[in-house]
């Protein structure tokens, strides 16, 4: 074939490229400059089938980088969780003296083996309405490494206005509360406030565990508390201090109640390897929730709007609510138990009642389901007319 300018063939070819894809093969000469170029082929659906196996192409390398994603960020986590315990056992070997290092270490391992007791296996909910306090509560019961369900509440009246809901190592809680029964006197059950029982029950479970440690530190050298001089005190500082943090079961608790300066509702909690316990007032929020579901049932009443205003209705409905979607957490049993505390004193509430919530709530979950379906569904079809419009928009030819 003659030579030709490249400009020229270019475009003499332009105006077949507007009705037809076309393969061009060039002719180099000796210096590898084009100076023609052949139709080697053409095909009216070569664009589509290009278009198909880009398309293809694209979607095995989407798949690939996926892949590749996740298998990075499992290798940096099987990495860097290992790494980040060597690290922070470097720092204390490096900054302690030995024997602080030691106990360190020891109590490290020791967190983590036991680390499970922490995990309080219920969900207890306690919320200020118009006419006084709801109270709600699973009967999930966990003692040692044993949890079931119990036949008996979990709700436990302290005086005719306070009651008690207890979560954590069931044996402990009940020798806590039996010691606390022993300190409020008949006569004085009626003029306690919620901040006395609250006190009460600090100074109950402090007992406790100091009954504990002298049975399990001081009499095995021959100690007690009676006996215990100064000069012992430093030596067996370190072991008490360890045992309040680990052998100490954890435990929760929500006392609430109705006194002459209104309604009132604490938390007491004490955290596996914490050697204190937690209080805190819920007043202001209006409700409070413990346990493994616990998280679950104050996010829902967050999302109610619930207050202290709320009605009893309201309050019957939503507290009912919030334990039943706490229930998706492992641990939280499906028996309920729920009461009203009233000045006049506490109603506990008829599990027909409870019943008839249980049928609420279904029907509720039934709409919820139905309303998500056909959210799904429309979705589904918007995403659709968007890749179909851009499909077609790909598509066409450009002009």
């Amino acid at each position: 074939m003659a030579k030709n300018n490249p400009n020229q063939i270019t475009s003499s070819w332009l105006a077949q490229l507007e009705s037809v894809f076309v393969i061009l093969k060039p002719i180099t000469d000796e210096q590898f400059t084009v100076i023609d170029l052949v139709k080697s082929s053409t095909d009216p659906n070569y664009l589509q089938k290009l278009e198909a196996q880009l398309q293809q192409a694209k979607q095995r390398a989407e798949e690939a980088d996926l892949i590749k994603t996740e298998f990075i960020q499992n290798i940096q986590h099987s990495i860097r969780t290992p790494f980040s315990g060597v690290w922070g056992l470097t720092n204390i070997l490096g900054n302690y003296p030995l024997t602080y290092c030691r106990n360190e270490i020891y109590n490290h391992s020791l967190y983590n083996k036991k680390y499970k007791e922490d995990i309080k296996m219920t969900v207890c909910i306690a919320a200020i309405c118009e006419l006084g306090i709801v109270g709600i509560s699973d009967r999930m019961v966990t003692t040692g490494d044993i949890e079931f369900e119990h036949s008996a509440s979990k709700i436990v009246q302290l005086t005719p206005t306070i009651i008690a809901m207890i979560a954590g190592n069931d044996s402990f809680q009940i020798e806590v509360l039996q010691r606390l029964n022993k300190y409020i006197s008949l006569e004085e059950r009626k003029a306690l406030s919620v901040e006395n029982i609250v006190n009460l029950y600090m100074s109950s479970k402090e007992a406790i565990e100091n009954k504990k440690i002298e049975q399990n530190i001081l009499r095995p050298l021959g100690l007690s508390y009676e006996k215990l001089s100064d000069n012992y005190i430093p030596l067996i500082k370190h072991d008490v201090h360890n045992y309040q943090r680990f052998d100490i079961p954890a435990t929760a608790i929500i006392i609430a109640g109705i006194d002459n300066e209104g309604d009132h509702i604490y938390t007491i909690s004490k955290y596996y390897g914490d050697h204190i316990n937690h209080v805190n007032c819920h007043d202001r929020i209006g409700f409070a929730a413990i346990g493994i579901g616990g998280r679950h049932a104050s996010s829902q009443l967050m999302l109610s709007n619930y207050s202290s205003m709320c009605n009893f209705s309201e309050a019957l409905l939503l507290t009912y609510n919030a334990k039943k979607r706490s229930e998706i957490a492992p641990g939280v049993g499906s028996n309920t138990d729920m009461i009203l505390v009233q000045d006049s004193g506490c109603i506990v509430i008829d599990q027909k009642i409870v019943s008839d919530l249980n049928k609420i709530y279904k029907e509720v979950i039934k709409k919820e389901s139905n309303i998500q379906l056909s959210a799904k569904i429309k979705v589904d079809s918007y995403i659709k007319n968007i890749l179909e419009k851009s499909y077609e928009k790909t598509a066409s030819p450009t002009k």
